[in-house]
């Protein structure tokens, strides 16, 4: 993990250090501004105090789950309210100096996925999920998955047969989700210990931030025909990520 996420990490620094020059560079015309400074930097001063501290509880705590090879749910907390809270600061500073939304979110799932594996190491999860976006059917399909995934008929138009083998070859679950705002009701309904997702930047993000309490591994999709549309996923990646979990 110490490697998982550092475009995140480095970025929050980044941001730190360009407010505190921000509010350096402010600071600066109080003795002509006085009053109209104070009024301005009070509240800048105020804001990066509440980052620069839930960025040092966030950073002690990734350190502490480094050093003892355990997560607990206290320490996801801390780990994940402050980048969650900051996400939108990230994004701005990321466009201001040239990283793209998406390379941000990549590194975001990175961190998660590390962590993950940190809550995992010695045990394995008593009952996986593996939870798939709607948009890896294919579009012209009509045979209805998104209540029953084994509606499929195994055209081969899609993977949706071939990570059904995956699911039941490892005796898991599997659902397909709409969009990330339904993950939560999937994996309360399932309850497992773990649950390997497949999407997109935008939505893994999403869903990582609406179930961070529940332990999640997430797999970047791929577009060939674009977004939403006739997604596909890496099958070998999937069964890998499987089998490290239930070895």
């Amino acid at each position: 993990m110490k490697t998982k996420g550092s475009l995140l990490i480095k970025l929050q620094v980044f941001s730190l250090l360009l407010l505190s020059t921000i509010t350096i560079a402010i600071s600066s015309f109080i003795n002509t501004f006085y009053l109209k400074s104070v009024l301005i930097v009070i509240p800048i001063v105020i804001l990066l105090l509440i980052i620069i501290t839930f960025t040092s509880i966030e950073f002690i705590c990734i350190i502490l789950t480094n050093l003892s090879g355990r997560c607990s749910s206290i320490l996801r907390r801390c780990i994940y309210y402050p980048i969650i809270n900051f996400l939108p600061l990230l994004y701005f500073v990321g466009r201001i100096i040239g990283i793209h939304k998406r390379r941000i979110q990549a590194s975001f799932v990175e961190m998660n996925n590390g962590l993950t594996k940190t809550v995992f190491n010695g045990r394995k999860p008593s009952k996986l999920l593996l939870l798939l976006p709607f948009c890896i059917q294919f579009n012209k399909c009509p045979h209805r998955i998104i209540w029953d995934v084994h509606n499929c008929k195994g055209c081969g138009q899609c993977q949706i047969a071939e990570l059904i083998k995956v699911a039941d070859e490892s005796d898991i679950p599997i659902k397909i989700a709409i969009r990330a705002i339904f993950a939560p009701k999937i994996i309360k309904e399932v309850s497992p210990d773990l649950t390997i997702t497949v999407a997109c930047e935008n939505e893994l993000v999403k869903g990582v931030i609406r179930t961070f309490q529940y332990p999640s591994f997430g797999i970047i999709n791929e577009r060939p025909q674009g977004f939403c549309m006739n997604t596909q996923v890496n099958v070998e990646e999937v069964k890998k990520v499987i089998t490290h979990f239930l070895m």
